[in-house]
Order: structure tokens, then C-alpha cells, then sequence
């Protein structure tokens, strides 16, 4: 994953208080992992990420990342990944942007609570990860622009 120094500080004009950063790599190869490793640097760098609110924010990222991969580009590797973070006080504004295949539907799954009341060897393998998502991030936003997925998630503090 590339991060773009050009971009390091923009700033969103309606937002004066939001540092945008931009990062770029692909699926495979470990790329999701040093997608991740950047983005938590750049979380650590900031004086106003609390150490929970880092976490959740790699949690839902690694989330969303790995569905890309998996579902967007069926397991492909080299498939692109965009991200973009906004850091703020009490919240993280996170957009990803991949070129793989639509969400079923055009939209982001419901959050729907997966089954517990099973024995152990009967837990549904997935389910949990949008889930998760939703708890975490509510309100996720999806667009489908041209070929193009965008995903919209704010993570704040608890």
C-alpha cells in the first residue's frame, strides 16, 4: 500500500478540523495487512485517536477489507484498494474505493445478529462480520459508481 505524501494533510472545507489521508495497494500478498499497518501508524500519529477508537476503527477496516477481497474480487489477487481516513476528535470518517464486483442488491447487508444459541460445533462459519460492522460503524453508506465501489463508515468514540 502506497501512502500518498501529496495528500497527507488535506483538509475538508466543510470540516476545517478533519486531516484527510490517503492510502492506495492491493488485494493479495499481504496487502490488506500493510493497508492496515499504515492506517494504524497513522492512528498512532495523531494526538487525538484514543486508543479504543484506533482499535475499533482497524477492526472495522480489516473487516470491510478482507469482504472486498473475498467478495469483490473473489479471492483475486492485485485487485485495487483505496482508502481514505479522516481523524477528528471522537471519531474516525473512513471511505474505501475498490474496482471489484457490486454488493448484492446495491446496498450494504443488514445487521442482523447472528445465531449463539447453538452448540459450538453448530456456530454458522460468517455472518458475524457486517454484524460487527453495523455495531461498530453504524450506518454504513454504499455507492456503486460506474464500476467503482465506494463505502462510507464513521467509527466514534464510546
Amino acid at each position: 500500500m502506497q501512502h500518498d505524501p501529496n495528500s497527507q494533510q488535506e483538509f475538508d472545507p466543510r470540516d476545517p478540523l478533519t486531516h484527510w489521508h490517503h492510502f492506495s495497494g492491493t488485494t493479495g500478498q499481504n496487502g490488506i495487512r500493510t493497508v492496515l499497518l499504515e492506517v494504524a501508524t497513522r492512528l498512532d500519529l495523531s494526538p487525538i485517536t484514543p486508543t479504543d477508537l484506533r482499535e475499533n476503527t482497524i477492526l472495522v477496516l480489516s473487516e470491510v477489507l478482507n469482504n472486498i477481497e473475498e467478495h469483490g474480487y473473489e479471492g483475486r489477487e492485485g485487485g485495487a484498494l483505496k482508502v481514505k481516513l479522516g481523524i477528528r476528535a471522537g471519531k474516525v470518517e473512513v471511505e474505501t474505493r475498490d474496482f471489484g464486483g457490486a454488493m448484492p442488491g446495491l446496498e450494504v447487508p443488514k445487521k442482523r445478529a447472528p445465531k449463539l444459541d447453538v452448540p459450538c460445533e453448530e456456530l454458522q462459519e460468517g455472518g458475524f462480520g457486517w454484524y460487527m460492522i453495523h455495531t461498530l460503524a453504524p450506518d454504513p453508506q454504499y455507492t456503486r459508481l460506474g464500476q467503482t465501489n465506494i463505502l462510507r463508515f464513521t467509527v466514534s468514540e464510546n
